[in-house]
C-alpha cells in the first residue's frame, strides 16, 4: 500500500519526471473506493504514458 504515499512524495518533490519507467502494483485492499488509485494515475499521467495495465495487478508506464 506504500505505492500511493511514494507517488505523492515523488510528485511533490518533482522527482517523478526523472524516472524513465514505472512498474506498479496498486493494492485494492488499501484503496476500497478507488480514489487513491485514481489520484496516483493522475500524478503519473503528467509525465508518463500507460504502456500496459491490469487493474490492481500490474501497471507499466514509460516517460513521455
Amino acid at each position: 500500500g506504500d505505492e500511493y504515499k511514494l507517488l505523492d512524495d515523488l510528485d511533490s518533490s518533482n522527482l517523478v519526471k526523472n524516472i524513465k519507467y514505472l512498474q506498479i502494483q496498486f493494492h485494492d485492499d488499501m484503496d476500497k473506493d478507488g480514489k487513491k488509485r485514481e489520484k496516483a494515475l493522475k500524478i503519473i499521467s503528467k509525465t508518463h504514458k500507460i504502456d500496459n495495465m491490469y487493474k490492481y495487478i500490474w501497471a507499466f508506464f514509460s516517460l513521455r
